[in-house]
């Protein structure tokens, strides 16, 4: 079994939702944090945990595709924008990343050491 960390109460139960619903069998532990918070991290069979990781990272909206470019008005200053990664007004980035968003919650950092001790995006 390879554990998976780590994720709220609330996450928890959405993922082992999914985990079930994909038929992957897990076992799922409540953890204490340094925060004194609970987490909870999931534990997956070693044949199953690239399906796993595939669909939390899916079900957290960690896109492999690059960003697409947005066309619209600017939410900061409402300049017109066409085909764009930024506002050509006032520079703001239009691209959304989730994980970048989330790059302090345990999952990400869990996923950016992986793919960085195996070289590859998982």
């Amino acid at each position: 079994m390879t554990e998976i960390p780590q994720f709220s109460l609330e996450e928890s139960e959405e993922i082992g939702a999914l985990l079930t619903e994909e038929e992957i069998p897990y076992e799922r532990r409540c953890v204490i944090t340094s925060s004194g918070r609970a987490g909870f991290i999931f534990s997956v069979q070693d044949d199953r945990f690239l399906d796993a990781i595939r669909m939390i990272k899916s079900h957290c909206g960690f896109l492999d595709a690059p960003p697409e470019p947005v066309s619209g008005t600017c939410p900061a200053c409402n300049f017109p924008v066409t085909n764009a990664f930024e506002c050509p007004d006032c520079g703001l980035s239009l691209s959304f990343n989730p994980r970048e968003l989330m790059q302090n919650h345990p999952f990400v950092i869990f996923l950016t050491k992986l793919e960085k001790e195996t070289g590859t995006i998982l």
